[in-house]
Parts: structure tokens; C-alpha cells; sequence
């Protein structure tokens, strides 16, 4: 048998057994999807929308989007290393890989509300038998409705409901802080994205979402480019124009920088030594990707930016890792 014939023969047979459809769900565009009454198998378009299923549901993932790097594989449920890699529909990719997701047979894909090719994915996957649920992930306003959505979608609404809870008030408690700050005492941050610290992310853009969240002040507008586009690689002159109270990085390679070269001194940031790396296990706490780490970065950054020690965080990290990775997480 050719493999074209082999993948129609597995989906003509997903397709003859697929099981009765009888639960209706809203998604998180509205739209109304009609879903087995059982436990669901579920598979998810790219790796932030993975790591979500992951801490909500890890035993109905059928795939992952990627192998896990040695940063998360410590903290995830250790089957989900075993699983295999369906790719996805994100980057430069061709799609995810059909063939074996007929031969996995995930009831549900779960893909973001923003993909723009989601209509076209939602007929290619409809002889899989396959239902598209469409959600809204990027913000951290988003993480309550989403913990919640797919708690009830995987049939763990107690555990969607106790990780929403975290998420407001872990919002609701740093924005509280930030407000009783005066505005004059918001530090002018800039975020550094690269090695060389030269390429920087725009205001109004998810990526310094965290550090806006927390009370600083992006240096960088880029004329109001929103959402995930918004990039600009600087020259030292301009930083040094800028005059950042504080630097936050994403990459430890720019602490190399800083320290091998001299120019970088004339930054106001780096003269003052308010330089910080954020943390990235088991993934980023700022962005790269958006993901629910964002919740103990946003303490993390507003430790950094108005003057809190280390030790503050110790406590509400532990609480962090023991309720989204279970106490193993600890080290």
C-alpha cells in the first residue's frame, strides 16, 4: 500500500468509528461545538496552547507540537516526554502532520482565536472528525476565562477553576500595588532581547505586557504597534539617549555584553547596576512564549522594578511551581 493510500485508509477508518457526538461547548469566539460526552483526547495548535493543556489536563494530550526541551522536561508529567511530535500550524512550518493525527485520533484541536488560517484548518481537519475549539491566550486577562474554558472542555473544571483563581488574584495583587505607587516613580525599562542588547520589543506589544503589568515604563513605542509584531533594533547612542532606569532581559547572553563591553557603562541602567535577567524554566516569565509563567514573572518584575528583595519571592514561587507542576517541580 503507497503511504497516500495509507493515510486515506486510516482516516476512512477514524471517520466509520468516530464516536457519537453529545455535549454542546461554547468556545471562547462564541461559537458552539458539539463534543463526545467522555474524556476528550486533545491536541493543540502550537506550544503556548500545549502548555496550557499540559498543566490542566497533561493525560488527554495525544501530541506535542515540538520535543521538550531539558528545561521543561523536569517540571511537566513525565509521559508527556514519551508522546510524539505532531508539529503544528505556527512559524514557518508546513502544518501539522495529518497522517498521524488520523492515527492518534485527538477528539479535539484547540487552536488560537487569531490564527488566520484557522477556517481552511477547521475543513482539512473536518474528515478527521476532528472539532476546532478556538480560544483567546495572549493577554493575562485571558488566563482566568481560559484556565476555566478548558477545564470545563477536558472534564477537569475543579482544577480550570482553581488555576483561574491564582490568575486573578495574582493580577488583581500587582495591580493593586501598582496603583498605591505614584506614576513618577514608574521606571523607565528598557527590554532587551537580544545578546547584543541592541533589538528591543515595542510598548504596546505582548511581549513587555509583564513589565507594563508590573508598573515600568517601556522606553520604546514604535509608533503604537500592537499585539505580537513590534520589534526595533536600536543603536547603543539611542539607548544611551533613552536613559532607562532599569534593564530587563530575556537572554542571558546580554550579561556577557554588558560586561565585555564598556560602552554599555554610559546606560544610565547599567551605570546604577539595575540590570536583570528574567528567568526562563520551565518557560519565559516575560514572553517567549506568553504563557502562564507570565503570572510569577509579573511578581518577579515588580520585585525587580520597585525595590523588593529576592526573598519576597521565594514563598509565592513555591506556591507557583507546587500548583501548576505538583511537588516534584520544588528543587
Amino acid at each position: 500500500m503507497t503511504p497516500r493510500r495509507r493515510s486515506l485508509f486510516v482516516l476512512l477508518l477514524w471517520c466509520l468509528c468516530g464516536p457519537a457526538l453529545a455535549r454542546d461547548i461554547a468556545d471562547m469566539t462564541g461559537q458552539t461545538v458539539n463534543l463526545p460526552d467522555r474524556p476528550l483526547r486533545a491536541f493543540a495548535s502550537i506550544p503556548p496552547l500545549t502548555s496550557f493543556l499540559e498543566v490542566v489536563a497533561p493525560d488527554v494530550v495525544v501530541a506535542l507540537n515540538r520535543p521538550l526541551t531539558d528545561g521543561e522536561r523536569p517540571y511537566l508529567s513525565p509521559g508527556l516526554s514519551t508522546l510524539p511530535v505532531a508539529g503544528g500550524w505556527f512559524g514557518n512550518g508546513a502544518g501539522a502532520n495529518l497522517e498521524l493525527l488520523a492515527s492518534l485520533r485527538p477528539d479535539v484541536i484547540v487552536m488560537e482565536a487569531e490564527n488566520p488560517v484557522a477556517g481552511d484548518i477547521k475543513e482539512r481537519l473536518a474528515p478527521l472528525g476532528t472539532i476546532v475549539v478556538r480560544v483567546k491566550w495572549e493577554r493575562l486577562d485571558d488566563y482566568p476565562a481560559l484556565f476555566r474554558f478548558l477545564g470545563s472542555l477536558l472534564g477537569q473544571p475543579e482544577r480550570g477553576e482553581t488555576l483561574a483563581s491564582y490568575a486573578e488574584q495574582t493580577i488583581g495583587e500587582i495591580d493593586a500595588k501598582v496603583t498605591r505607587i505614584p506614576a513618577d516613580r514608574h521606571p523607565l525599562v528598557y527590554y532587551a532581547q537580544s545578546a547584543d542588547g541592541l533589538r528591543t520589543a515595542c510598548a504596546n506589544t505582548v511581549h513587555v505586557e509583564v513589565i507594563r503589568r508590573a508598573g515600568g515604563r517601556p522606553v520604546v513605542d514604535c509608533d503604537g504597534m500592537s499585539g505580537h509584531k513590534g520589534w526595533q533594533t536600536l543603536s547603543l547612542e539611542k539607548i544611551i539617549a533613552l536613559a532607562p532606569d532599569v534593564i530587563i532581559t530575556g537572554d542571558p547572553g546580554f550579561l556577557s555584553t554588558i560586561r565585555d563591553d564598556a560602552r554599555w557603562q554610559q546606560v544610565k541602567a547599567v551605570a546604577q547596576g539595575r540590570v536583570y535577567s528574567a528567568p526562563s524554566e520551565p518557560y519565559g516569565w516575560l514572553d517567549r512564549p506568553p504563557v502562564f509563567t507570565r503570572l510569577m514573572g509579573l511578581r518577579w518584575a515588580f520585585a525587580q522594578l520597585h525595590g523588593q528583595g529576592s526573598e519576597d519571592l521565594a514563598v509565592p514561587k513555591d506556591v507557583f511551581l507546587r500548583l501548576f507542576f505538583g511537588p516534584s517541580s520544588l528543587r
